[in-house]
């Protein structure tokens, strides 16, 4: 899973710089103290930062690359395998979220655009509440 999420750091610096800047951040990113602690012994952490950085990947596609539903649906599910990894994804989802209505402002009229983030919260609860749902009842 570090391997997945470096190759998806590295996809997504390279899609907005050179190349090179993109192998420097990847390489800095494994090379952070952190990386280290958590790879050794923490395996689901892993997995998690997997999917809270493709969730976020794909928030900014849909930001940044002409507000694809696709993109959106995609982070949604993404997101809830996330929470369903781990609640404290919350942290981390809620503010991706106000960063998506902030840049996307302009669009907050449009009945579309809510009609877009209803369904992806939809798509969010029922990826990512099951195995919480489970575990109350």
């Amino acid at each position: 899973s570090l391997l997945l999420t470096a190759g998806l750091l590295f996809h997504a610096v390279k899609n907005y710089s050179t190349r090179a800047i993109a192998l420097v951040s990847t390489t800095l990113f494994l090379s952070a103290p952190l990386v280290f602690v958590e790879t050794g012994s923490l395996f689901v952490d892993n997995i998690w930062a997997t999917y809270l950085l493709c969730g976020l990947i794909f928030l900014w596609r849909y930001v940044d690359g002409g507000h694809h539903y696709l993109d959106l649906l995609l982070s949604g599910a993404v997101f809830g395998i996330a929470l369903s990894t781990k609640v404290t994804s919350v942290f981390f989802i809620a503010p991706a979220v106000l960063g998506v209505f902030f840049l996307c402002r302009s669009n907050l009229s449009s009945r579309r655009f809510w009609i877009q983030i209803f369904s992806t919260g939809l798509v969010l609860a029922v990826v990512g509440l099951p195995s919480y749902v489970y575990a109350y009842f």
